[in-house]
C-alpha cells in the first residue's frame, strides 16, 4: 500500500513539473522567441505586461490612428 502512495506522489509531481513546463513555455519562452525574431527584423513595440501584453497600447494607437482619420 505504501509503494502506491509514492507511485502516486511521485506520478503527481511529474504531472505538475510538466504542466508548469508547457505553461512556462508558452507563456514566456514562445512569446519572447518571437519578439526576438521581430526585433531582428526591424519591427519594435512596447514591451508587454505580465497578463494583458500590450492590449492597452493597441487601443490607444488604434483610437489615435481612427482620430486621425476623421479629422
Amino acid at each position: 500500500m505504501e509503494a502506491v502512495v509514492k507511485v502516486f506522489i511521485s506520478l503527481a509531481l511529474l504531472g505538475a513539473f510538466g504542466l508548469f513546463f508547457r505553461l512556462y513555455n508558452a507563456l514566456v519562452v514562445k512569446p519572447e522567441k518571437l519578439r526576438s525574431i521581430l526585433r531582428k527584423q526591424g519591427i519594435n513595440g512596447p514591451p508587454p505586461s505580465f497578463l494583458l501584453g500590450n492590449i492597452k497600447e493597441i487601443k490607444n494607437s488604434q483610437s489615435k490612428a481612427v482620430k486621425e482619420l476623421i479629422h
